[in-house]
C-alpha cells in the first residue's frame, strides 16, 4: 500500500498488486507446464520399461547426486524393484516440484525394504500410466475438491495435447479419449434459450475454418440448440471414433459439428457454381450439410440459397444428397431448407 514512503491510491495498489498476482500465476504455469513434462515422459518411459522385462526385470531408482538433490529423494537413490512393484504406484518420479530424479532398468537383484525416512508428498504419490492423471492434486491448492483437482489433470493433458512433441502429443490424446465422453467436452457458451456450445478438448482452435465453424455454432446455439465441435480423429482410432462420433455410419469420416444429436458439416464454397459440390462432399460423410458464405466470391441472397436448395434435394440429387435437409449460414444468419 506503500511506495516510496508515499500512500498510493487504490487504482496504483490495485496496478500493482494485479502485475503481481499475474507474475506469481506465470510463474506457477511454467512451473505446473515443466512438472506435466516430466511427469508425461516418465509415464512414457514405463510404457517402455514394461516391454523389457524379459531382459530387464527391476527398476532402479537414481538421483542426479549433486548438492541440489532433496534429502528425502537421495534416501530412494539406488533402490531397485521389480517393474510391477507397487513401490511404483507412489514413488514414480517427479516426486516434487522441479524434481530431477529418474529410473533405469536393470537386471540387478532388488534391494529389500524401504529406508526409514520414506516421505513422499502425498499428491506427488501417482503412477500417471496407471491412474491417467498427471496430478493427482496440488501442491499449492491443497483445499482444493476432486472436482477441482481433475479439472485441472484435465487441463494439463489439453496442454500437453496442443503444445508439445509428438510422443507426449500422442500419450494426451489417448489419456483425454480415455475419458469418459462428458469430460471430453468443455463449454464454450450458453444461451438463455437454452442452446450451449461445447468444444472437444483436441479441437484445433487454430485452424483455418475454425472461426467459421464457432460462428455457426453460436448461430445454433442461439436457437436453443445443443451443439458440439467435434474433434478429427483418425481411422487408426476406432475405439475413440466409436466414443465421440457414435452412430455415425462413416468409418473415416469427420464431420465438423452434433448439432441435437445431428451430424452436420460446415461447407465454405468459393463460388455458388460450386455450393451443390460441397453439399454433396458433406453428405458423403454421413452429415448434413450447412454452407458458409466466408468464402463465397459473391454475396448470397434468398432467391440464390432458394434455388441452390432445390438443386440439392432434388430427386435428381439423391444419390449424392441423402438429408432431406440443408443449412446455409449468410451475414451471420441460419437458413433451414426446406
Amino acid at each position: 500500500m506503500f511506495k516510496n514512503g508515499h500512500l498510493q491510491s487504490w487504482k496504483d495498489f490495485e496496478l500493482d498488486a494485479y502485475l503481481l498476482d499475474s507474475e506469481y500465476n506465470n510463474r506457477w504455469l511454467e512451473t505446473e507446464f515443466n512438472q506435466t513434462i516430466a511427469t508425461v515422459n516418465m509415464a512414457n518411459k514405463f510404457a517402455d520399461f514394461q516391454k523389457n522385462t524379459d531382459l530387464y526385470p527391476n527398476l532402479k531408482f537414481v538421483t542426479i547426486n549433486d548438492a541440489r538433490v532433496r534429502p528425502e529423494h537421495k534416501a530412494f537413490d539406488g533402490i531397485i524393484k521389480p517393474v510391477n512393484d507397487a513401490f511404483w504406484n507412489t514413488h514414480m518420479p517427479p516426486l516434487d516440484w522441479g524434481c530431477r530424479c529418474d529410473l533405469e532398468q536393470t537386471d540387478e537383484e532388488p534391494t529389500e525394504g524401504l529406508p526409514a525416512d520414506d516421505i513422499v508428498k502425498e499428491e506427488f504419490k501417482n503412477n500417471p500410466l496407471k491412474t491417467g492423471k498427471v496430478f493427482t492434486s496440488e501442491a499449492y491448492s491443497v483445499d482444493f475438491t476432486n472436482l477441482e483437482k481433475d479439472r485441472t489433470s484435465i487441463k494439463s493433458l489439453k496442454l500437453l495435447a496442443h503444445n508439445s512433441d509428438s510422443s507426449l502429443q500422442q500419450f494426451a490424446k489417448q489419456k483425454i479419449y480415455e475419458l469418459p465422453v462428458d469430460k471430453q467436452f468443455e463449454i464454450v457458451k450458453e444461451f438463455k434459450g437454452g442452446g450451449s456450445v461445447q468444444k472437444h478438448l483436441l479441437v484445433n482452435t487454430n485452424a483455418e475454418d475454425y472461426n467459421d465453424i464457432l460462428n455457426v455454432s453460436n448461430a445454433f446455439a442461439k436457437q436453443g440448440k445443443k451443439v458440439e465441435i467435434l474433434p478429427e480423429i483418425h481411422i487408426s482410432e476406432p475405439n475413440a471414433r466409436k466414443k465421440i462420433l457414435s452412430k455415425l455410419d462413416h468409418k473415416s469420416s469427420n464431420p465438423d459439428l452434433k448439432v441435437d444429436g445431428v451430424y452436420m458439416d460446415v461447407k465454405r464454397p468459393k463460388a455458388i457454381k460450386n455450393i451443390t459440390g460441397n453439399a454433396n462432399q458433406a453428405s458423403k460423410q454421413s452429415a448434413v450439410a450447412v454452407i458458409s458464405d466466408s468464402q463465397l466470391d459473391k454475396k448470397m441472397n434468398k432467391e440464390i440459397m432458394t434455388k441452390r436448395a432445390e438443386a440439392i434435394l432434388n430427386e435428381k440429387n439423391k444419390e449424392n444428397y441423402s438429408s432431406d435437409e440443408i443449412y446455409f449460414f449468410n451475414d451471420g444468419d441460419l437458413f433451414k431448407y426446406p
